[in-house]
Parts: structure tokens; C-alpha cells; sequence
């Protein structure tokens, strides 16, 4: 019997490791005194709640005098919207240029339905400049350079920009959207209100050559033999005091087929995403700055072309101004970063979240972390050898803290998931219900009869057959239980003997009785005939006395009187033959002989036959077909096997010893039960 106090269980431990000097090698960690992404700053407009790059859009809208030309992926702000229904009420000529991705939105939008129409609106296949300008040709020409679409994202904190140009500036942005909106053959445009979209017709005139100038770089325009102005600066460039790479992965332009890098050795990089690049002292970034700024002897801006095949394929030149502004957001920046690059790093320095291998990761003071089941190799002596098992601690790379408290439980190892329980456990119980059944079947056919001398011999079998019954619930090994085998089969013998003989007494005894039944139901049967015959005599006589009457009255009678005498003779006839034929049955019977006949089955054996032949058949044959296992089973525990490998589960410190023995036997591994695991 098991033990509660020597049960096998598992062992629940815990230890407390720090870890504040551990070096971290390249990351990011958070600044917590970093800076908010800026309304504006000089010349530049940023997206966020007070929607300023909004209301500065619709301003230059509302104050157009001749005309307005709009660049963008999407348009769906309510108040630029507002501006230009109002603009086309003072009859200013509106140019929409609208990417396809918000071209049939535009179309659907209710906030539309005032201007649509009202302007020329022409979808944009191909991506490209997303700009607002106006009265291009006027002293009171204003313009804007975005890299945000106008609708409902101009709200949310994401970065995006919004750059006001300069003159000279907005007379280069006009030649290049001036061929963007003309050169635009593919797509639809709607020219007329309450009309359906059709194909755009072709460019009303021919626009000249577009090259690069003072301001605009773009790959796409550097095709002339000579650098332009803004092409020569750049080449000039050597020593470059900031970069501000945005999301971008390479900061280059190439000139007439000559890839200039731009930024390249600055001393100040700024990086919108951490998790794009590698972390580095002296690197700083600030997710959601979408800025891509270089800054030298000339400021340069890029990420405005979206046509642009590279990440600074196109760039404009800032003036000093805007240039001013730039090195403010750049200085801002760069004093408080909202991620600081580190190349190595104590864990306790970090603060309490870093980036690293791209993973954002919070750091907090402590952490427990739970091993779960921690299995040994082997099978513990006891229980003292599993509580003083210690596991590996090693701390988490990819789960930091400053202080790491471990826990888990010590487990003896267990049967694989896998495993189920062997077939020689099946095998022992099939043998065992085979036998079973048969010791059963005795005992229930070795009954005590009641016919004198049988008793006795009944009862030497029951107390065999029990003895039987209380040593196969004890046998584990295939020599035993082949001796039992034996012994059953022995017993099953008698018990036929014994039930055969009893069967031929109780047969005799029913014969006999079932003769003096034939006997006296004969007697019986005669009497009664005797008497029938006694009764049926003068009956009969009187019948033949009447016929004979009515025949001869018959032959002297006429007509009417004859038929209905012959009429009376043919119902008289067959009562009189009845009636002989019971007299002569009658007489047969009371002169009749007993005879006893014997059934095919007695009495008896109908009661015995359907239990005892259908258990012993008819040949009393005591052979048990009893297939005996080749091997013994444990003293204790379970046999499991997963594939070839076997495992001997055991519940109790004190079978640890024996279970060794038969594991060794049985050619498996000595381990506890999967139960302790619940």
C-alpha cells in the first residue's frame, strides 16, 4: 500500500539573480526627456491636433485671386474643401491632381459634391509631387511643399511636414507640376458638373524641356552637360554638420549617372525609426519624425518627390530661412532625442525601455520568470536528492529586467507525452480475464445438488476454485501463471465429472417420474373409455331403430310425405356413423396396453444443458487456450512505450529500489508517473 508521506511529487523552488552590471551591446535607449514633436518651427508646419497645416492650406486658398493648383494622394479635409467652394464662387481656376488610390474616393466623398466639377480634377496613375500653390504668375504668388495627404491624418501626430516655399522656389515647383498635371495622358478627369468621369484628353500645348536649377535636384533632370547651380553647390559640399534621414535607408542623388552621396560623415544623425538601423553612440532618433534633412554649408530637404526612384532621388535646396529653421529642428533634436544610440550599455543605465535588434523593450526594476517543470535525467533516490536539484539560470536576453527572480519546479522525469502503456500490460489482462472467466463459469456451474452423495464433492471444488480466484490477482510472472493454467484446467475437469454424474442421476430420477405420469394418465384414459363405451351402446341402438322406421315408412308414403321422410333419413345418417366411429375409438382405448415413451430430451437436461455445455461443450474438453505473456510484469508501477523505448512509472519513494530491478529487467527507464504533473 502507498504511502501519503513517501508519494512521489514535484518540488517547488525559486532564486533571485541581479542583474544591473550586465553589459548591453547596441541599443537604443528612451529618453524620457526628449522633446514633442514641434506645431512648427520657421517655415515648416507639422500634422497634429491644431490641424495648422490645414488652416494654412485653406488660407492660401481663400486669398487666391486667379488660381490654385493642387497636388496630393488624398483630399478629403473639410475645411480645404470649404476653401476651395469658396474659391470657385469668386471664379478662381482650381487644378486637382489626385492619386488613384484617393481618386475615386474624392469622387464618393459628400464633402466633394460643392467643387466637383466646379474644377478640373485629373487622376494621377503615377506617383508624384504633392504640393498647393497659388497665382503662380502674381507678385502675391504662395506656395506650399507637403509630404502628408490632405485629409483626415493632417490631425494626427504622425510627423508628416509641410514646408512654405519661397518665390523663386514656387516658379521651379510650377515647371515640374506643370508637367505633371499636363503630361498626365492616363487615367480619367472630370471637366463639367453632374458628368461622369472620362479619359483625359491630350496636353493642350507643348511644355519645354524640365531641368535642374537653382533649387530642384532631380535625378530624373540632370541631363544637361553642364551642373546646374543647385547641382555644383551640392558637389561643393565636404564637411556636413547634420543629417536627418527620416525613414529613409540611403541618402543619395545621382547626377548625370554619378551617385553623389549626400550627409555622408555628419555629426549629428537623426533617426525616425530605431528599429530601421543599427544603434551607436552619438546616434539619436525620434520615431515619427518624417524630416529628411542634410545640412552643410547648404541645407537640403528631400522625401517630397514620391516619383522619385530611391530614397533622395530628388531634393530641394533651402533657402537661408528655411535653412534656419532646419538646423533648429535638427538641434532640437539632437539636445533631446527621444532615443539615444548606445554601442555598449549597463543594464542598470538603460532606463526602463531600449530597442534592440529592432525588439522595443520595456526594462523593469524585477521580473519573475516561471521555468516551468524542470525534469531531471534521472530517476532520484529521494525525495531530498529532487529538492536539492538546481536547474541552469540563465537570465533572458530577450527578456530584461534589473532584478530576476527564477522559479520552477523539480520533476522526476516522466513517460514522454507520447507514450502509452505497453501491450504487455493488455497481455496480462487478457490472460487474466480468460482464466477469470473460466474460474467464474466453475463457480457458478459447481452448484450443490440436492441428490444424496453430491454435496460434499461440490464443496472441495468451490474451495479450489476460490483459491484460485485470490492467486490470480496476486501472480505477476508467465511461470505462475502457467502453473494456474494447469490448475484450471484440472478443475475444469471435475467440475464437468462432477456435473455429468449429477446429470445422470437427476436424469433417471425425472425418466421415473415422468413414467408413473405416462402411467397414470393411461389409466386414467382407459377408465374414462370404459365408461364412454357403456354410454355410447344403446345410444347407438336406439339410432339404427329409428332409421329403420323411417325407411319403411318412406317406401309406402307419396309426395310431399316421402320428401320429407328422406329429408329426416339423410340428417339421421351421419349422426349414426359419428357416433360408431366414437364407440369404436372408445373400445380400442379401454382394451389398450401402457406403453411408456421416453422424450428425446428429459427434463432435466433442458434445465442443465444451456448452461453447462455452452461454458464445458460437449466433449467436456478442459484445454484453457491461454496465451501467457513472455515476460513478468513490475512489482509496482506501470509500464509505458513510445516507439521502442519503454519507461516504468512509479507513485511511491518506496518502490525507487525494486522499480530499478524490474526497469532493468524489462529493459526500460526507471521514472514517476505523469500524474504528479497534474
Amino acid at each position: 500500500m502507498m504511502s501519503v508521506e513517501n508519494k512521489i511529487v514535484v518540488m517547488n523552488d525559486s532564486k533571485r539573480v541581479v542583474r544591473s552590471n550586465e553589459e548591453l551591446m547596441n541599443v537604443w535607449s528612451l529618453n524620457t526627456d526628449s522633446i514633442q514633436m514641434p506645431t512648427n518651427q520657421g517655415a515648416f508646419s507639422f500634422t497634429g491636433p491644431s490641424k495648422l497645416i490645414s488652416d494654412k492650406v485653406s488660407q492660401l486658398i481663400n486669398q487666391a485671386r486667379e488660381n490654385v493648383y493642387i497636388s496630393t494622394s488624398r483630399l478629403t479635409d473639410s475645411r480645404i474643401l470649404k476653401a476651395i467652394e469658396n474659391a470657385v464662387s469668386k471664379n478662381v481656376r482650381i487644378y486637382l491632381l489626385i492619386d488613384t488610390s484617393g481618386f475615386k474616393d474624392f469622387l464618393e466623398y459628400d464633402g466633394s459634391s460643392g467643387v466637383l466639377g466646379h474644377i478640373l480634377t485629373r487622376e494621377r496613375i503615377k506617383r508624384g509631387i504633392d504640393v498647393v500653390l497659388s497665382d503662380w504668375k502674381l507678385a502675391s504668388k504662395k506656395g506650399y511643399l507637403l509630404n502628408t495627404p490632405l485629409d483626415s491624418t493632417l490631425s494626427n501626430l504622425n510627423g508628416n511636414w509641410c514646408l512654405e516655399l519661397d518665390s523663386n522656389q514656387i516658379d521651379e515647383i510650377r515647371n515640374h507640376s506643370e508637367h505633371e498635371f499636363w503630361n498626365t495622358t492616363k487615367g480619367l478627369e472630370v471637366l463639367s458638373p453632374n458628368s461622369s468621369p472620362e479619359l483625359i484628353n491630350s496636353r493642350p500645348y507643348s511644355l519645354k524641356k524640365l531641368s535642374n536649377a537653382e533649387y530642384i535636384l532631380r535625378s530624373v533632370c540632370a541631363s544637361d552637360a553642364d551642373d546646374s547651380k543647385a547641382e555644383a553647390d551640392l558637389r561643393k559640399e565636404k564637411k556636413w554638420q547634420g543629417l536627418v534621414v527620416g525613414d529613409s535607408l540611403q541618402s543619395n542623388i545621382i547626377l548625370h549617372g554619378e551617385a553623389i552621396e549626400v550627409g555622408t560623415g555628419a555629426k549629428q544623425v537623426i533617426h525616425s525609426s530605431p528599429k530601421s538601423v543599427e544603434p551607436a553612440t552619438g546616434l539619436f532618433a525620434h520615431s515619427g519624425l518624417s524630416l529628411q534633412l542634410a545640412i552643410g554649408a547648404e541645407s537640403y530637404l528631400a522625401g517630397w518627390d514620391r516619383s522619385a526612384k530611391g530614397d533622395w532621388h530628388s531634393i530641394l535646396r533651402l533657402n537661408a530661412e528655411q535653412a534656419k529653421a532646419a538646423k533648429a529642428l535638427l538641434q532640437k533634436f539632437s539636445e533631446s532625442p527621444e532615443w539615444i544610440g548606445h554601442s555598449k550599455i549597463k543594464l542598470g543605465e538603460a532606463g526602463n525601455r531600449i530597442i534592440r535588434d529592432g525588439k522595443d523593450m520595456k526594462i523593469p526594476d524585477s521580473q519573475t520568470l516561471d521555468l516551468g517543470v524542470v525534469h531531471l535525467d534521472e530517476m532520484p533516490e529521494s525525495a531530498k536528492e529532487l529538492q536539492n536539484h538546481k536547474p541552469a539560470l540563465n537570465p533572458p536576453e530577450t527578456d530584461l529586467a534589473r532584478e530576476c527572480t527564477f522559479e520552477w519546479i523539480s520533476a522526476p522525469p516522466v513517460p514522454s507525452a507520447s507514450a502509452s502503456k505497453d501491450g504487455l500490460h493488455a497481455e496480462w489482462i487478457g490472460a487474466r480475464d480468460m482464466i477469470s472467466k473460466r474460474l467464474n463459469a466453475l463457480d457458478e456451474l459447481n452448484v450443490v445438488s440436492k441428490i444424496p452423495g453430491f454435496g460434499r464433492k461440490a464443496k472441495e471444488l468451490q474451495k479450489s476454485i476460490g483459491e484460485s480466484i485470490e492467486k490470480l490477482g496476486i501472480i505477476n510472472d508467465p511461470k505462475s501463471l502457467s502453473d494456474l493454467v494447469d490448475q484450471v484446467e484440472k478443475l475444469t475437469t471435475s467440475v464437468g465429472g462432477n456435473l455429468d454424474a449429477i446429470k445422470a442421476a437427476e436424469d433417471e430420477e425425472a425418466r421415473q417420474k415422468l413414467e408413473d405420469e405416462q402411467r397414470e394418465a393411461h389409466k386414467l384414459a382407459v377408465d374414462k373409455a370404459k365408461a364412454s363405451v357403456k354410454s355410447l351402446e344403446p345410444r347407438l341402438k336406439k339410432m339404427n331403430a329409428e332409421l329403420d322406421k323411417l325407411k319403411k315408412s318412406a317406401n309406402k308414403a307419396k309426395d310431399v310425405e316421402k320428401k320429407k321422410l328422406e329429408s329426416d333419413i339423410s340428417q339421421l345418417t351421419p349422426k349414426i356413423k359419428q357416433l360408431g366411429s366414437e364407440l369404436k375409438n372408445a373400445r380400442d382405448l379401454s382394451n389398450s396396453k401402457f406403453e411408456f415413451k421416453a422424450p428425446p430430451t428429459l427434463p432435466s437436461s433442458k434445465k442443465k444443458d444451456g448452461k453447462s455445455h455452452r461454458f464445458l461443450g460437449d466433449t467436456r474438453e478442459p484445454k484453457l487456450e491461454v496465451k501467457v505473456p513472455k515476460e513478468g510484469l513490475p512489482q509496482f508501477g506501470t509500464l509505458y512505450k513510445d516507439g521502442v523505448v519503454r519507461y516504468l512509472a512509479v507513485s511511491d519513494w518506496a518502490h525507487v529500489e525494486q522499480g530499478r530491478e524490474d526497469a532493468t529487467r524489462l529493459k526500460a527507464t526507471l521514472c514517476a508517473s505523469r500524474g504528479i504533473l497534474e
